[in-house]
């Protein structure tokens, strides 16, 4: 009874979800490939993000053991994003700088403001670019965890900023995302969503996504789906 109440618990989030949302290119999509993964015991939402130069790239958002209400997931427009980044970093001679003295970049702690004004071209020899193809290449596998976002400072005109993850994003963007998602805090969801989020589509909380089955439940779901 529990696993059938789960099971049904977590059909209804999924449902809620726009699993395949059609963009302005009939070949860019993103798809919420599952809600009940649980990798190694952690309970695991998987997203399908297809991109123009390298397939299908998965990535993924886990359950924590709490504040999972307060975590949000949004999907953002690739183009609408970028804007939002590069309102967050200031004047453009910053991505010049970038350029001209590419062999100090590691040492400075405004990368990502200095990258937001680069050409796609100048990501693409970014010193952890490598890094994130390898992590990408995995597959669904083992999906890449999402880029964790946030206000860059007390209104959505400040632009966006980045917790971690900024090469993912890249990664993405290199190759032609067209829209994926991103983890932000629930308090500024709903302006983030407004700034940079992806027609037609909103936001859920990892508790929506995920409920609370326990990696007990899960099993036990398994076990009845393959006695069934």
């Amino acid at each position: 009874i529990m696993a059938r109440r789960c099971a049904s618990k977590l059909r209804r989030r999924t449902d809620r979800y726009p699993l395949t949302v059609n963009h302005s290119h009939s070949d860019a999509r993103i798809a919420l490939l599952t809600a009940s993964t649980v990798p190694n015991g952690v309970a695991t939402a998987i997203y399908a993000v297809q991109t123009a130069e390298a397939g299908t790239a998965y990535m993924s958002v886990a359950r924590s053991n709490h504040g999972n209400e307060k975590r949000v997931v949004i999907i953002v427009d690739a183009g609408r994003f970028r804007a939002a980044w590069r309102a967050a970093t200031g004047p453009a001679w910053r991505g010049a700088l970038h350029r001209w003295f590419g062999t100090w970049r590691r040492s400075f702690n405004v990368r990502r403001q200095w990258l937001a004004h680069l050409p796609v071209e100048a990501w693409r020899t970014d010193y952890k670019m490598r890094e994130s193809a390898r992590h990408f290449a995995q597959g669904q596998a083992n999906p890449v965890p999402m880029t964790r976002v946030g206000l860059a400072g007390e209104k959505p005109e400040d632009g966006i900023a980045f917790g971690d993850g900024t090469t993912r994003l890249l990664w993405l963007l290199v190759n032609g995302a067209q829209a994926f998602p991103v983890e932000c805090r629930a308090s500024e969801a709903e302006a983030l969503q407004k700034l940079a989020g992806y027609q037609d589509t909103y936001g859920l909380t990892v508790q929506e996504l995920l409920g609370d089955m326990s990696w007990s439940a899960w099993l036990e779901q398994q076990r009845s789906t393959q006695r069934a």
